[in-house]
């Protein structure tokens, strides 16, 4: 089974991510020792740039692999409010390429929900009536902006990065 490496020591967001990787045939694990690793500090100006530092810096810890960092944030405006997620996977210290979701939504002043983390329960999604919060895992990757952004990194990964790696392989038979 093909995999990636997630720098997260968040459970729940590893357990979003190894979810919906699964469903692709890619096991999605943590870095080893991940918490044992010096932390990045995220001084970036954008989402992106904090998502692109952190996953060349822990992919220096896993050499050759693929390894995805994200960052991602809640932006408030008078109409409400948008989570934002940009997911960059790095290989070797190189950026590879960059992902970004968004899911719009309505700020509660009141919490509603017991799953998920940080801001979930007060992120109502008009679409499916619920609070972040109130999904399940399977719906969470479905709506939110994280799982959007991995979306479209798994499409990436399946049908850019593979196509290449297949490609560069036909050409030099000696690198299998």
């Amino acid at each position: 089974m093909k995999h990636i490496l997630i720098a997260t020591s968040n459970p729940e967001k590893l357990r979003d991510f190894a979810g919906a990787a699964a469903g692709h045939g890619i096991e999605a694990r943590a870095i080893p020792n991940f918490s044992s690793l010096p932390a990045v500090v995220e001084d970036g100006a954008t989402f992106e740039a904090n998502a692109r530092k952190k996953a060349e810096a822990y992919s220096r810890h896993a050499p050759g692999e693929i390894v995805i960092a994200d960052d991602s944030g809640l932006e408030v405006d008078k109409r409400g409010g948008r989570f934002v997620c940009a997911i960059a996977a790095a290989r070797d210290s190189k950026t590879l390429a960059v992902f970004e979701g968004k899911a719009e939504g309505v700020i509660l002043e009141t919490p509603r929900g017991v799953n998920g983390f940080g801001y979930d329960p007060l992120f109502y999604f008009p679409a499916i009536g619920k609070t972040f919060a109130e999904l399940n895992s399977e719906e969470k990757s479905k709506y939110s902006h994280r799982g959007k952004a991995f979306r479209v990194f798994l499409d990436w990964h399946e049908n850019v990065w593979h196509e290449n790696v297949a490609s560069k392989q036909m050409r030099n038979p000696a690198s299998k």
